[in-house]
């Protein structure tokens, strides 16, 4: 099922929002597996229990995304801006990276004792 966000803008899976401009948005829940969100700037934005599995999001800016508890199992993640990201109970089995180093700190700025990341 496709969602109209903006009178620019579909959300579903597999759509095609490489490039777009969705700083802000609200996405909590939305189902965006498969899309194609390469270089989409996502700052801010609110991608909460969102389905992002097998999604690229290569190169995409999710600085102070909030993808808590987001689905993103297979996911390309690949030279993905994820500064200040919450990653709390996200799922990142599978997920494909060339900066391993910064989902894990993003991971870290938000986290506490009694959350999960479901990795392996």
């Amino acid at each position: 099922m496709k969602v109209t966000v903006t009178k620019e803008f579909e959300i579903g899976p597999n759509v095609d929002l490489s490039g777009a401009n969705l700083s802000g948005a609200d996405l909590s829940g939305a189902d965006l597996s498969g899309a194609d969100l390469s270089g989409a700037n996502l700052r801010g934005a609110n991608l909460s229990s969102a389905d992002l599995s097998s999604a690229d999001l290569s190169s995409a800016n999710l600085v102070n995304a909030d993808l808590s508890g987001a689905n993103l199992s297979s996911a390309d993640l690949s030279s993905a801006d994820l500064w200040r990201a919450d990653l709390r109970g996200a799922d990142l089995l599978g997920v494909k990276t060339n900066n391993l180093e910064q989902i894990l700190k993003a991971f870290r700025v938000k986290m506490n004792k009694k959350d999960k990341m479901r990795w392996f």
